[in-house]
């Protein structure tokens, strides 16, 4: 486990929806994993990508076309 200083985002169809800035948890082993996704959020998800790197925001956009 690490904590590292980061920012975690939610973007919906391209769109940024919300961000945690502070320290996140970081952990490689799958038994420990856990994905805290759209806290409060309502609606529903029928797809959902996770990439290994930051993407900027037009990279999202790109995406979502």
């Amino acid at each position: 486990n690490e904590d590292v200083e980061a920012e975690a985002k939610l973007y919906i169809d391209g769109k940024l929806q919300g961000k945690i800035p502070g320290k996140q948890r970081f952990d490689w082993k799958a038994d420990d994993v856990v994905i805290m996704l759209g806290i409060n959020y309502v609606g529903g998800l029928d797809e959902l990508t996770i990439f290994d790197r930051p993407l900027s925001a037009e990279e999202i956009a790109t995406l979502c076309r």
